[in-house]
């Protein structure tokens, strides 16, 4: 692991993409991301929850906490209703939603320095 690599993530702050900022990845953030079985997480090729996950990522932590996991998934659709899914910031949101979880991903004991996911863990 790269010391620097790792202060710069975890003091890494907000990246515009379009009209919306993608906010740092943090504990509460990344177990929303958990909770609503992101694909960012899992791997999983789903379009809905990439989008879910894209709303968690775009949106105030007090905003997400105030909604509740049980809130998030349905706001983070009327969310996903309102931009344009061939709209360019779709793919800005997308490539610094990437770039911050890369950034965790690589500062963790069982990171890979090409950003790939790291194999989950017991322990």
């Amino acid at each position: 692991m790269n010391p620097e690599k790792a202060v710069d993530a975890i003091l890494a702050g907000p990246v515009k993409a379009g009209p919306y900022t993608v906010y740092p990845m943090t504990m509460a953030r990344y177990a929303m991301l958990e909770k609503t079985g992101s694909p960012l997480l899992t791997g999983e090729n789903d379009t809905v929850k990439l989008l879910v996950s894209m709303f968690v990522m775009t949106q105030p932590i007090e905003k997400l906490m105030e909604l509740g996991i049980d809130r998030v998934e349905a706001e983070g659709m009327k969310w996903a209703d309102s931009i344009s899914l061939g709209d360019s910031v779709v793919g800005q949101i997308a490539s610094a939603v990437k770039q911050q979880l890369e950034d965790i991903v690589y500062m963790s004991p069982d990171g890979k320095k090409d950003g790939k996911k790291k194999a989950p863990t017991d322990g």
